[in-house]
């Protein structure tokens, strides 16, 4: 999977508008969504706000989370702990940057989110490259990993996978040869 297939994944989330045109109900493959008001906020998947919003029949009310005192706290909670700490959305990231490319008109502080954003973003990076390297050095067969979000997964998932293969091809070649060695061994005796 890559980025664009996870941030098409996470345009299904659901994200508010206040729709500035009146309509009944939009019969979609995903689901129904309307009556739409104008003033009345609706609730709408995000690939739906942005259409709208690019047409100019909305505007997207960030989520509760997007602001700049959650995100400080989500930062510093990351760079106070050693593991993962859960962020407010799966999407954290794609769903912050969609908006922030669509709406940044309507959010507040938009270049100190954008910062923010990166800060965390590069901390739980740092996390995961060191998380790897630990896993790898150990030769593990697994690893548990709480509160990964889809595309920091989706981000180490090839090199994970060819690491594993690696190590199990490894793993295989040396078995191969302690039982040569025994074998030999044993028969010599």
């Amino acid at each position: 999977m890559d980025h664009a297939e996870v941030e098409f994944i996470a345009e299904n989330e659901k994200i508010k508008i206040v729709p500035n045109f009146r309509e009944d109900v939009m019969y979609l493959i995903c689901g129904d969504f309307g009556p739409f008001t104008p003033g009345l906020q609706i609730e709408v998947p995000l690939w739906v706000a942005k259409m709208l919003h690019r047409k100019q029949q909305c505007q997207i009310v960030p989520p509760d989370w997007m602001n700049l005192e959650t995100f400080q706290r989500i930062k510093d909670d990351e760079m106070r702990s050693s593991t993962f700490t859960k962020l407010p959305n799966d999407h954290f990231f794609e769903m912050t940057r969609i908006i922030i490319s669509v709406a940044m008109d309507h959010l507040p502080q938009v270049d100190q989110l954008r910062i923010i954003m990166k800060d965390i973003e590069n901390t739980r990076s740092a996390k995961l490259r060191t998380s790897v390297n630990r896993f790898i050095k150990a030769q593990a067969g697994r690893a548990q990993v709480d509160n990964l979000t889809r595309l920091e997964i989706n981000d180490i998932d090839g090199f994970l996978t060819a690491s594993l293969d690696e190590m199990y091809q490894l793993k295989q070649t040396q078995q191969h040869v302690e039982d040569r060695a025994a074998a030999s061994a044993s028969s010599q005796d």
